[in-house]
């Protein structure tokens, strides 16, 4: 059996967010393609990684953290142009209302997936609400 490893590293400024729950991943990972939660195996060293035997076609997956909690924001970065050089090689397939990782046959095990959230990657400066000081 050829195995594929999936591996994401969770950056310092998301230890965080491991309080709500283990690091999980869900995609077209199984046979029938349901997007059900499972868990990857902590690493000791700020990764996680989940093992499954090799696909035979491509398939799309994001990382969490528990059970659809708290999951990578892929589709407001794909929007800000955040993802474009992931888009434009093929590992994030970006289309409307959806936005997921992609591992296709030949891609070998990925080892350099970092967990994405706009929350953390932000650098917008707008100014939200009124700013009319006489309001």
């Amino acid at each position: 059996m050829v195995t594929l490893t999936l591996t994401v590293e969770i950056p310092q400024e998301h230890q965080h967010r491991l309080a709500s729950g283990d690091v999980h991943i869900a995609g077209t990972l199984t046979v029938n393609s349901e997007w059900a939660p499972w868990p990857a195996t902590d690493n000791g060293n700020n990764t996680w990684s989940f093992v499954l035997t090799t696909p035979s076609s491509a398939i799309e997956y994001m990382w969490m953290f528990g059970p659809w909690t708290d999951r990578e924001n892929l589709p407001l970065l794909a929007e800000s142009g955040a993802l474009d050089s992931m888009i434009n090689d093929g590992t994030i397939n970006h289309g409307i209302g959806y936005t997921n990782r992609v591992w296709a046959p030949g891609m070998g095990d990925v080892k350099n997936d970092i967990f994405e959230s706009a929350d953390a990657t932000s650098t917008s400066t707008e100014v939200q609400g009124c700013t009319d000081s006489n309001a």
